[in-house]
């Protein structure tokens, strides 16, 4: 009884923290939607719990359990990912995932050239993130398409170009040096996914997804290739 009061207090407070998000300006918009992510992260979290404190009596089994190959395009680049997914007859489950983009720097000064060798090879920037997710699934009635939504911390890391003007560079050469910088920062991560299968071992489906953080924010969809036990 004390932890179902609990978990409403915690559902209250979730609440009322959804409701200031939607009341503020817009010019605070992305501050807020780390403020909403934790929100989301205490009601997944509470529910997930309470979910299986229920039911720890019952014979609460792994109802499928697979792996999903990503293929990812993002505000910050393309890439893949990896993730394993585990489901419980409750339809709640835990998702662990990893994701790894690219795209060519943001940050090419306009004047930057190379005539050396090096302008062979592309100046990108790389960033990448693992999530540990709450992850919830719903059904429609013929059971052929699963709704799915995920939330969770994520670790963050980058590596990107930083360019330093050259003092009277060489014009055969190069104006700018070229250092890479290697930042990292805990982020929340949200997903949500549909998803359906061609047989009891293999599946697809879509999804959207979205990194804050403090290094840069990342907005992207992805198709992915499921394979394990998915029915």
């Amino acid at each position: 009884m004390q932890k179902n009061k609990s978990f409403k207090i915690i559902w209250i407070f979730a609440f009322y923290v959804l409701l200031l998000y939607a009341s503020k300006p817009k010019k605070t918009v992305m501050k807020n939607k780390f403020i909403l992510y934790i929100a989301l992260f205490f009601i997944f979290t509470s529910t997930a719990y309470t979910q299986v404190d229920s039911l720890k009596n019952n014979n609460i089994k792994l109802s499928r359990y697979y792996s999903e190959i990503h293929f990812c395009y993002g505000t910050a680049g393309t890439g893949a990912a990896l993730s394993g997914d585990f489901v419980l007859a409750n339809n709640w489950g835990v998702v662990l995932s990893y994701y790894y983009l690219t795209e060519h720097t943001k940050k090419l000064p306009k004047d930057y050239y190379d005539n050396t060798f090096s302008l062979l090879i592309p100046i990108k920037d790389d960033i990448s993130f693992s999530n540990i997710c709450f992850l919830k699934e719903f059904q429609n009635e013929s059971k052929k398409l699963i709704f799915g939504i995920e939330v969770g911390p994520s670790i963050v890391y980058s590596h990107f170009a930083e360019f330093t003007p050259i003092p009277n560079p060489n014009i055969f050469l190069t104006n700018y040096n070229i250092i890479y910088h290697n930042d990292q920062a805990i982020g929340l991560s949200l997903r949500l996914k549909i998803e359906t299968s061609f047989s009891n071992y293999v599946g697809l489906n879509f999804a959207l997804f979205n990194n804050i953080n403090r290094i840069e924010s990342i907005n992207g969809c992805e198709l992915c290739l499921t394979l394990g036990k998915v029915k």
